[in-house]
């Protein structure tokens, strides 16, 4: 589906918008202290922690602070131009402020930290890309227990586990479409939008094959399991959407 006249004219507004936000006029605010420290205890976690006039960034690779900084969603890539050790090298970062911070001023002093000490300059740009719509399948949905009643409901992505066997277990109990539709999407790696029609709660369950695994490992595919497991599919859309492009990055100088 191409993209049509009224969404580039959206897109490219709303990347507009988010440069020119980078460059209004005026002090941008900026952390009074940075200490930058690389962390070499092979940690899988990245962990921030706040107190009124402080950050602390513990974990992190330079694309995980990008993300947040720029309110990007991790699990789709939406940065562009980033060399490889922006994802592999991991930083703690303590960073203190003369006054209290108050939202969004945290994710601006990042965006002056990171100029400051990774020289980074950036453009905001459109492209196509790959995307799903969630909907039914001819035949209908299945398997999807709707809750009644004043049974707790909630909205977050359901949890997953491995089974012995290595696929994916989903277990949704009183779940809402969207947050399979955000499970998907951190699946599959691009957007995912819920396009079910179904507004209720559901209690259900999906077994599916690791995306991009090895066909060794059993399992329907996470398309096919969602057609025969939930009544479910995914429909192939291209989607025009705002990404940031790296023009210039460098290391950081690093506190000793």
């Amino acid at each position: 589906m191409r993209p049509t006249l009224s969404l580039v004219v959206l897109v490219l507004t709303l990347t507009h918008s988010a440069a020119k936000a980078q460059t209004t006029i005026g002090p941008r605010p900026e952390f009074e202290v940075v200490s930058i420290k690389q962390n070499v205890s092979n940690c899988e976690q990245a962990i921030q922690s706040a107190s009124p006039a402080s950050r602390m960034y513990r974990c992190y690779s330079l694309r995980n602070l990008m993300s947040f900084a720029y309110s990007l969603r991790p699990e789709i890539d939406e940065i562009s131009g980033l060399p490889g050790w922006a994802d592999s090298e991991r930083y703690d970062i303590e960073a203190k402020a003369a006054n209290e911070i108050l939202p969004p001023n945290d994710r601006l002093m990042l965006q002056s930290l990171f100029r400051t000490r990774f020289k980074l300059s950036v453009r905001f740009d459109a492209k196509t890309t790959q995307s799903y719509e969630l909907v039914v399948d001819k035949d209908g949905p299945k398997n999807l227990q709707e809750v009644a009643g004043n049974a707790p409901r909630d909205r977050n992505v359901p949890p997953q586990q491995t089974t012995p066997h290595g696929t994916i277990l989903l277990t949704g109990q009183s779940r809402m479409m969207s947050g399979l539709a955000q499970y998907l999407q951190m699946q599959l790696g691009v957007p995912v939008t819920n396009k079910t029609g179904l507004t209720g709660f559901f209690n259900f369950k999906l077994e599916h094959a690791p995306p991009n695994q090895s066909p060794d490992i059993p399992g329907a595919s996470i398309f096919t399991a969602l057609q025969e497991q939930l009544g479910l599919k995914l429909e192939s859309q291209k989607t025009l959407s705002g990404v940031v492009v790296v023009e210039h990055v460098e290391k950081p100088t690093i506190n000793q």
